[in-house]
């Protein structure tokens, strides 16, 4: 099932996805894109404060020598005694520096990559209860470089049929045969004939959403039936 970008009621929407939507003016859109993350000037902002102080340090550490050359001993060991403060205090700072940078670009993957993903998991028709999964699954597979997303395994590049790097969209294809359970009963191969086994639901390949309904459903019939 293909959900809209925009629907004017959320009656309009399977109650499984209804949790998708947000209000937006008088209708309600789909939480799809992501709008509020770290901005990729924030990154280069600490690169280049990153770079701008190492450039700092090399300015200073450079003016020190030519006073080091000039002065006497007692000046040359002063001078040493705060060079060496001075060495601690910036080693400090780029150690924070390059923590906090890292940090942020880990942030901008993981959230380019979900992103990318539930593009092209709502495409694909998952179901909304699975859509943690998937993403779970895919976050062990692709990674970010630069600002591709790429499928790796032992650091070696995925290949798909096609023989070219795998992409989301064909990973996902894959996904329909190898976990039909995760998508909706229209989507991968036999997947409508395998919830029902001998006229009764097959619990195994159902989501535990899925068997709380079929047992409600179950326990109606067999209400019915005794009327």
């Amino acid at each position: 099932m293909l959900l809209k970008l925009h629907v004017s009621k959320l009656e309009d929407v399977s109650e499984d996805f209804r949790g998708l939507y947000e209000p937006d003016g008088d209708k309600f859109k789909l939480k799809v894109m992501i709008e509020d993350f770290v901005h990729k000037d924030q990154v280069a902002e600490f690169r280049t404060n990153n770079i701008n102080l190492k450039k700092q340090n090399e300015e200073l550490l450079a003016k020190i020598d030519e006073i080091k050359g000039e002065a006497g001993k007692e000046v040359e060991e002063l001078v040493s005694k705060r060079v060496a403060t001075y060495k601690g205090e910036t080693s400090k700072q780029l150690e924070e520096l390059t923590t906090a940078l890292k940090s942020k670009e880990a942030l901008v993957s993981n959230l380019l990559i979900d992103n990318k993903v539930k593009e092209a998991a709502l495409k694909s028709g998952v179901r909304a209860t699975a859509l943690d999964d998937v993403i779970l699954r895919a976050k062990q597979t692709f990674t970010l470089e630069g600002e591709a997303v790429v499928a790796k395994q032992n650091g070696e590049t995925v290949y798909g049929a096609d023989t070219k790097p795998l992409d989301i969209n064909g990973w996902m294809k894959q996904l329909t045969t190898q976990a039909p359970h995760l998508f909706e009963t229209s989507v991968g191969a036999g997947a409508m004939g395998s919830k029902v086994t001998g006229g009764q639901p097959d619990m195994g390949n159902m989501s535990a959403h899925e068997r709380i309904v079929a047992g409600l459903k179950m326990v109606g019939r067999t209400a019915a039936s005794q009327q």
